[in-house]
């Protein structure tokens, strides 16, 4: 049997961000960095790595309580494999989450709104001066990092291989659940034991 090698995960809020004043729009929807979660944790985290959780009710609870609400999409890293895929899409609320699938639809239309976005911002940016003339490159600059990285996205989410080698999967899948706490879950374990081996003298 092959054991399984620790991850890193990148964990990205889906955020309302302020766009320049020149752009159509007031907001526009932006993935953010909100945290990672790094190798060596990864150990401490996943039941399969040694760690307490083993399923998605006890990771999102542990998101919500360092993250707090929101939809979040976190992507993994792994050694031994060359690029990251999508790990888990998942909506934390304060009374429970829902996993969101993975809609390339989405992405494509994503891709195509910054597309059409950088083209009027260019369009905007030859009749500006200096000063905005910056302020909308960074908000162009901003754009085509979201194009790259909604195409890397694309490209691995086809033979993604998701968080079900980490989670067990609460059923039915894209419905609502209640969050299981992972912070009694050694005491729970140990009282079952106690239990078994007092049943069976």
């Amino acid at each position: 049997m092959n054991q399984i090698k620790p991850i890193k995960l990148r964990i990205r809020r889906k955020t309302k961000v302020y766009t320049n004043k020149s752009s159509k729009y007031l907001y526009r929807q932006d993935w953010k960095l909100a945290g990672v979660i790094e190798y060596g944790d990864s150990c401490n985290i996943f039941k399969c790595l040694g760690g307490l959780i083993e399923n998605d009710a006890q990771f999102a609870k542990l998101l919500f309580d360092n993250y707090g609400k929101g939809i979040y999409s976190l992507l993994a890293w792994q050694k031994g494999y060359q690029n990251f895929w999508g790990f888990i899409k998942i909506e934390l609320t304060p009374t429970g989450f829902k996993r969101l699938p993975k809609n390339l639809n989405e992405e494509m239309r994503d891709i195509l709104r910054n597309r059409k976005e950088i083209k009027r911002l260019q369009k905007i940016q030859k009749q500006s001066s200096d000063k905005q003339r910056e302020e909308i490159q960074n908000d162009i600059d901003d754009l085509n990092d979201e194009i790259s990285c909604s195409n890397e996205i694309k490209k691995l989410d086809t033979k993604s291989r998701g968080c079900k080698e980490f989670l067990k999967t609460t059923t039915p899948l894209y419905k609502g659940h209640a969050y299981e706490d992972y912070k009694n879950i050694t005491t729970n374990e140990k009282k079952r034991e106690e239990k078994e081996i007092n049943d069976f003298w």
